[in-house]
Order: C-alpha cells, then sequence, then structure tokens
C-alpha cells in the first residue's frame, strides 16, 4: 500500500522536472503528461492491490490487530486517489 502512496508524488516530482523551463531545453509538457499518468496508474493498482490485500487479511484473521493499519489504509486511500478526482475536473 504505502509503495503505491509513495510513487504519487515521486510522479509528481517527475512531471515538474520535464515541465520545468531550461534555458538549453524546451518544456516537455507531453511527454510529462504521459508519464504522470502511467505513474498514477501504477501507484492505482499496487495501492489498491495492497489495500484490498491487507482487508482480506484482517478478514480472515480477526484476532490479530496491528496498530495503524486503518490509518495507512485512510493515508493510501487519500494519496492515491485525490489525483484522480482533481484530474476528472
Amino acid at each position: 500500500m504505502l509503495l503505491g502512496a509513495v510513487l504519487v508524488p515521486i510522479s509528481f516530482y517527475r512531471f515538474l522536472a520535464m515541465v520545468s523551463p531550461a534555458p538549453y531545453r524546451m518544456s516537455s509538457l507531453g511527454e510529462g503528461l504521459l508519464n504522470l499518468g502511467g505513474l498514477v496508474a501504477f501507484a492505482l493498482v499496487v495501492g489498491m492491490a495492497g489495500f484490498v490485500w491487507s482487508l482480506r487479511v484482517e478478514k480472515r484473521h480477526p484476532s490479530v490487530q496491528v496498530g495503524g493499519t486503518f490509518a495507512i489504509r485512510i493515508l493510501v486511500f487519500i494519496v492515491v486517489f485525490i489525483p484522480i478526482v482533481v484530474g476528472s475536473f
């Protein structure tokens, strides 16, 4: 789950690095957006796969509870879905 959440800020950093103007090269807006979309889609797949997996493990073993898993799930859900919600408007 956390890998999916970490990929989103990394993809924004790579996007800004490609788009930022430099005196010796042109801005690569198209390549940056394509790279951003691909990494966010990959983060969605990885993050949600971990999210579903952790829910299934918790359902199978309800007696074993680890502190912070609910907070991590909420964090991953927010971080992975914010770009999708913002991008849809």
